[in-house]
């Protein structure tokens, strides 16, 4: 497959708060460890709009974290992948150290440690998608960000810390996202208890993926249901829900044992007053899976954890394997139509509450 000169991209404007398509050059320079991929689908994501809320990102970065395509061209040092594979990333739009890199382009640069082989031969037919397994470019460009994110919590975070071997039981806040249902899932597969919050519509999907006990959080005292549980939760999960959420199953841990609390919203705990000693927190840091500092527009900065991006390049294996064995699965999504046009209506839908669903593009569709 050729590669063109130019594309259309999504770029980060001036301003630093929002999206322009542009007609952009193509670089087919690569590094190492980087492959050319033409993107069929990209997902929208709420840390999106964190971006250009925040003004995290710079003036010409690209933007979007999640895409699945065909990959055009790897780089020397690139083993897992070759030309014309189907590939599913996790990608660092919005990163000014990587300009070429976003999902809301039709060409992108990915890193091998943050992509997955998946056979990828079929489309989705219709603007509503069930939730099923990831077989098609839209699934699996719904999915990347959100096994990247449980490959640094669940897997490395928690699981290689398990220092005993010993089953766990694992509490998840926010069971019926993305993240926290492929955390329901991998924990499950482990052998982990899994105790699973979420709105009661979900409590079936979410017991067939795995959970052994699920709660609703619309609960008159989630806390004290969970303390009522009478479990030894040796982990908790935090994915959404903002302050209140992560204080509830704070103040709902236990305090004689230690426990592992991790949140990918909430860098620290500083809000909460009453600390535990027994409760160790940490704030999942998905945009250093692979292993280096970053950098935003703002000014804040992230390290790496130590040894991340060798458990990150076992991860995606482990996933890959789970996949061929169908137990890799993605939310009901809805298909934006109009290709890259249609990503600033998607990001307004994700901003106002207009969708429940998982949100795509198909990229090779834009006009």
């Amino acid at each position: 497959m050729s590669i063109p000169e130019t594309q259309k991209a999504l770029k980060v404007t001036k301003d630093q708060q929002h999206l322009e398509l542009k007609t952009v050059a193509v670089n087919p320079t690569l590094g190492p460890y980087e492959i050319l991929v033409k993107v069929i689908a990209a997902g929208i994501n709420h840390v999106d709009n964190y971006f250009l809320d925040g003004k995290w990102s710079t003036e010409g970065t690209g933007s979007g974290i999640t895409a699945s395509g065909i990959v055009l061209r790897i780089g020397e040092n690139v083993t897992r992948f070759k030309e014309g594979d189907t590939i599913a990333s996790f990608q660092f739009g919005s990163d000014e150290n990587n300009k070429d890199h976003g999902a809301y382009q039709e060409y992108t640069k990915v890193l091998e440690s943050n992509s997955f082989k998946f056979p990828l031969t079929t489309f989705e037919d219709g603007d509503i998608v069930p939730s099923g397994t990831v077989t098609t470019f839209e699934k699996a460009a719904s999915v990347a960000a959100s096994l990247i994110t449980v490959g640094i919590s669940i897997y490395h975070q928690f699981e290689l810390a398990n220092k005993d071997n010993n089953k766990k039981t694992i509490l998840i806040y926010g069971g019926s996202t993305s993240v926290g249902e492929l955390a329901v899932i991998y924990s499950h597969y482990i052998g982990w208890k899994v105790i699973a919050i979420a709105s009661s519509k979900h409590h079936e999907r979410l017991k067939n993926l795995g959970a052994d006990i699920v709660i609703d959080y619309h609960s008159d005292d989630l806390t004290q249901d969970i303390k009522n549980l009478g479990q030894d939760i040796d982990f908790a999960y935090v994915t959404t829900g903002g302050q209140q959420a992560l204080k509830q199953i704070y103040d709902s841990l236990p305090s004689d044992r230690e426990i592992k609390l991790e949140s990918i919203e909430y860098p620290n705990i500083d809000f909460i007053q009453d600390k535990k000693s027994n409760v160790k927190f940490s704030f999942t840091r998905a945009f250093t899976s692979h292993g280096q500092r970053i950098k935003y527009g703002n000014g804040w900065e992230n390290d790496p954890y130590p040894g991340i991006l060798e458990s990150i390049k076992k991860w995606v294996l482990i996933v890959e394997d789970l996949h061929k064995k169908g137990l890799i699965q993605a939310r009901e999504e809805r298909i934006i139509p109009d290709g890259l046009n249609g990503v600033n209506y998607g990001l307004n839908l994700l901003k106002t509450g207009g969708a429940v669903e998982r949100l795509v593009v198909r990229v090779d569709k834009t006009a």
